[in-house]
């Protein structure tokens, strides 16, 4: 979930500036600092692709997950995306000499753009997370590829080790007294 939310931020943030600059968002994000994001975006859509790897790996061995209900889903995923927006931007602006800071910062510029496509990103993210969850149901149980363990025993009572029998030649050596001591 951390890394669909990562990828949904990403989106929400590079979305906003696509709407609101247009073919000329790649010179605007330049002029406002946003440099990091040709290191920082291929790594959350990496990190992206490989929860979904997982997610698949899971579902083909018979994982069961669950989510909550869709429309709760779709609020707290909004909610979040929307907060992290406002995070970003907030640091941003204290960071880079280019990106203007406070409230303009946050909803200037088409900002204000990140409340509606923090609702449609977050209810696409709601959506993926209920099929998983639905998907989950309807695949059949897969057997696990490791062999079961064997069953436990039926007593677990402690196991009494005695001492070998001696043989009847070693009871005569036994018997005998130490020597005495000469004087």
């Amino acid at each position: 979930m951390a890394a669909l939310v990562g990828v949904g931020s990403l989106a929400v943030h590079q979305l906003r500036f696509l709407l609101w600059y247009g073919h000329h968002s790649d010179r605007a994000l330049s002029a406002q600092r946003h440099a990091y994001l040709t290191v920082v975006g291929p790594v959350v859509v990496t990190a992206g692709v490989l929860a979904f790897a997982r997610f698949l790996d899971r579902l083909a061995r018979g994982a069961r997950t669950s989510a909550p209900g869709l429309r709760r889903l779709w609020l707290v995923m909004s909610a979040v995306l929307a907060g992290m927006f406002c995070v970003q931007e907030s640091l941003e602006g204290l960071l880079s000499d280019g990106h203007p800071g406070g409230l303009a910062g946050i909803a200037g510029h088409g900002g204000w753009l990140a409340a509606p496509l923090s609702a449609l990103v977050g209810l696409a993210l709601a959506v993926a997370l209920r099929a998983g969850a639905h998907a989950a149901e309807l695949l059949p149980h897969a057997r696990s590829p490791r062999p079961p363990l064997p069953a436990a025993p039926l007593s677990l009572q402690p196991v009494i080790l005695s001492p070998p029998r001696r043989g009847p030649w070693l009871a005569i050596v036994a018997a005998r007294a130490p020597p005495a001591a000469s004087a």
